[in-house]
């Protein structure tokens, strides 16, 4: 099913007290799209577990950085730099992880495409530093797979504090 971020919410609004207090709260969320691309890995797991400013200001730094974000020039950055730029070492792991499997082919971003959802979480998560979260935030922004939920994680979680 396609990602139609207002259709669904209200779907969800409907079959979920939780959800529907939810957005009488906050209100429906925006619509995002990303490219599924080598950045947006990247970005993923540059925002894990920060604030959107401290991911923000460690993206923009990595983007005057690199100006071609290829699996090589990174590679070539190295940790060090990585680390410089904001990354922890466990972010800048996963991120030279990553460029070293595109480049040995071992993971082929396109081959997700193809698959079914169980099948492209679990492709993902294989990865070093995706978590069910991760996995699931690429497949519904740049795949727009709206049937996916990662209900296992804490995000998903916390909302129901409030």
């Amino acid at each position: 099913m396609k990602l139609d971020i207002a259709r669904d919410a209200q779907k969800l609004a409907t079959s979920d007290p939780y959800f529907s207090e939810l957005i009488l709260k906050i209100g429906l969320p925006r619509e995002r799209y990303r490219e599924p691309t080598l950045a947006t890995l990247i970005h993923i797991i540059v925002s894990q577990q920060i604030s959107l400013t401290a991911a923000d200001s460690i993206w923009r730094k990595f983007n005057s950085e690199i100006s071609d974000i290829t699996p090589n020039n990174i590679i070539n950055l190295g940790e060090q730099r990585l680390r410089k730029i904001g990354f922890t070492r466990s972010k800048s792991t996963a991120t030279l992880n990553l460029c070293q499997q595109m480049q040995d082919k071992t993971f082929d971003i396109n081959a997700i495409f193809s698959m079914d959802d169980d099948n492209a979480k679990k492709y993902i998560m294989r990865l070093r530093g995706f978590g069910e979260w991760s996995a699931s935030i690429f497949l519904i922004f740049c795949l727009g797979r709206g049937d996916i939920w990662p209900v296992g994680t804490l995000p998903y979680k916390k909302p129901r504090d409030l």
